[in-house]
């Protein structure tokens, strides 16, 4: 139910081009497949902007240049 009534809502939203966001065990850590997926699209491209979604109470350490973002539902859905 939850998802015929929000999905149709986020579709009207504009997808955003050049925009990556990892998210690894709900921001708990920074490892795995996304850490690796990264990482390899750092290696090739630079024109993406990169963002991590943690958990504000760890201590989950990510590149510099990349930016962190607070997991909040509704905050990460209209990034």
């Amino acid at each position: 139910m939850l998802f015929k009534t929000v999905y149709p809502i986020f579709r009207l939203c504009p997808i955003r081009r050049n925009y990556v966001l990892f998210n690894c065990n709900n921001g708990k850590v920074f490892d795995g497949n996304p850490k690796a997926i990264f990482e390899e699209l750092r290696n090739k491209q630079n024109a993406n902007q990169y963002k991590f979604i943690v958990t504000a109470s760890n201590g989950v350490v990510i590149p510099e240049n990349v930016h962190r973002v607070r997991y909040m539902f509704w905050r990460i859905s209209f990034i």
